[in-house]
């Protein structure tokens, strides 16, 4: 019975009736971008084959048929992207507490990851907030930290820690070939609109035996959370319309970008939901993540169910002809 109800759940995945409102942790960015022109192939692979999930007035969700990302159409420009997380997406402590704490269970996890391959060394957080990730699992006596932030409120934070941080983003960072062991992506892989020039850049900065760790939702659980009862039982009442992802990825669509961006998965490791107010909610939250874990496990590492998901990759060897 279980085995059947999640091969339904992932064959109806797909279908606008499955894709209602997503995570009620973020913040809506609809009313600010609803207008904008987005791009017209995929940001992944430039394919125009796309389906549409589901659709509205001004905005649409679509998925790509060659590396299976999900696309919410249309984009905004980079411009004002860079504005809204500069100065309104996270403007006080109260924003910034959705970084800390109640990420716990998943930080925890993407930290003893890295730590089985990199004892200590020089990490930087790309997405920083506050920097509690780094302070909160990283030693300063062993490891050198730095981050890389777009919110002035948040960056004048991590600094104030102790944290060097570049306020803005990675491609405005100017740092130098190989000065990284590790880099971290958490949480935010969805919010680049130019993942694969992004990811070659870091590539650059990493290492030739570095780590890229990246922790996201996944992209099916994520739908599947918000239909039907699931969405009643979480009182979510927007569509996934109206929230500020621009890319949803599942194992396929994260495994392909790095790739094309010269890296080559080492990883993939189950996570936990963040920690939810409501106890029950929570109580829920923790019993479908260890359900998830025992299916990957007996699936031989192939059905993936969790609520999000880490990806580990090292950059690919440069054959010696290409050199320079």
């Amino acid at each position: 019975m279980t085995w059947w109800y999640f091969r339904k759940l992932f064959r109806n995945a797909d279908s606008p009736e499955a894709l209602l409102s997503r995570d009620l942790e973020d913040t809506a960015m609809s009313a600010t971008f609803s207008t904008e022109v987005g791009s017209v192939g995929c940001p992944l692979c430039s394919s125009m084959e796309q389906a549409c999930c589901l659709a509205e007035a001004e905005r649409a969700l679509k998925k790509c048929l060659r590396c299976g990302v999900y696309i919410l159409e249309p984009r905004p420009l980079d411009a004002k992207l860079r504005s809204y997380f500069s100065d309104d997406y996270i403007e006080n402590f109260l924003g910034l507490s959705r970084f800390g704490r109640n990420r716990d269970n998943v930080l925890s996890r993407v930290a003893r990851a890295i730590q089985k391959t990199r004892k200590s060394g020089r990490i930087l957080d790309i997405g920083c907030a506050g920097a509690y990730f780094l302070n909160a699992f990283f030693s300063k006596s062993q490891w050198r930290m730095e981050g890389v932030e777009l919110s002035r409120f948040a960056a004048e934070q991590a600094s104030e820690s102790g944290i060097k941080v570049h306020v803005g983003d990675i491609q405005s960072a100017n740092y130098t070939a190989h000065q990284f062991d590790v880099v971290t992506i958490l949480d935010a892989i969805y919010y680049f609109s130019d993942p694969r020039r992004d990811l070659m850049l870091i590539r650059e900065i990493l290492e030739p035996d570095g780590v890229l760790a990246i922790e996201t939702p996944l992209a099916q659980a994520r739908i599947w959370r918000n239909q039907g009862w699931v969405a009643r039982m979480f009182r979510t009442s927007r569509t996934i319309l109206h929230h500020d992802d621009l890319l949803l990825y599942d194992l396929n669509s994260i495994s392909y970008l790095l790739n094309e961006s010269g890296f080559e998965v080492t990883k993939i490791v189950p996570c936990p939901g963040n920690r939810q107010q409501r106890l029950l909610l929570d109580a829920l939250y923790s019993s479908f993540f260890y359900i998830a874990y025992v299916l990957w496990m007996l699936s031989f590492k192939r059905l993936m169910i969790a609520p999000r998901f880490l990806t580990l990759a090292s950059p690919k060897a440069i054959p010696i002809a290409n050199r320079h």
